[in-house]
């Protein structure tokens, strides 16, 4: 889609791959925001922070906020 100039299919049609691997990661059945905030919250399912301590919970979070942020503009 990309290739052919379609660029919003092809943005749209990622994150919907990328909702339905967080979800498969995850073992959670939400959607959108809901679901990045759960997969990578407080008590996350996906890790993606490789320091400790308060700069790997602010890795993680700022991860949650990444995602979170992308679904509501996609979607």
């Amino acid at each position: 889609l990309f290739a052919d100039g379609h660029y919003a299919d092809a943005i749209f049609a990622a994150f919907k791959a990328v909702e339905l691997r967080v979800r498969a990661m995850s073992g959670l059945d939400q959607i959108g925001e809901q679901l990045m905030a759960a997969a990578f919250g407080d008590r996350p399912r996906i890790l993606v922070s490789v320091e400790q301590g308060a700069s790997g919970e602010s890795e993680q979070r700022g991860f949650k906020f990444l995602f979170m942020g992308a679904m509501a503009g996609i979607r």
